[in-house]
């Protein structure tokens, strides 16, 4: 019984894992969409900043998509991707590091395998980006 459950744990946390490296794709636009309806809210936007979020949320990926399939300049797509990039490897870094604290008291091995695990998600959402092309 114990180790089913050792073994159904580590795949709830691979398949936990997989989903966020699969969304890093959406930090930039997740993000806008919180902050937008955070600001609405607290200036009194009350349940339409759900909306107002939400048209961000579209706003920013439609664009970002947008510009990334009808520039083919490389400095153009390369500051774009970075500004799509750069909130996923965060996301990346933050979540390494939660789940690497889990069964440690060490503070260097942590904080390296949370570089790494930046590294991985900011390379991931990089070549799902990149291959939205000008057609």
């Amino acid at each position: 019984m114990l180790v089913l459950g050792l073994v159904l744990s580590l795949c709830g946390l691979g398949f936990v894992c997989w989903l966020l490296f699969m969304a890093a794709v959406w930090a930039l636009p997740v993000f806008v969409a919180a902050m937008v309806f955070a600001h609405s809210y607290h200036a009194g936007g009350g349940a339409g900043s759900l909306l107002l979020g939400a048209l961000a949320d579209i706003a920013t990926a439609t664009i970002g998509r947008a510009l990334l399939a009808i520039t083919a300049e490389p400095a153009l797509r390369a500051m774009v991707l970075s500004i799509f990039v750069l909130p996923a490897a965060v996301m990346g870094y933050c979540m390494t590091l939660g789940f690497s604290q889990i069964g440690t008291s060490s503070f260097l091995l942590p904080h390296l395998l949370a570089v790494v695990g930046a590294a991985v998600a900011g390379g991931t959402a990089w070549l799902r980006l990149s291959a939205i092309g000008p057609a």
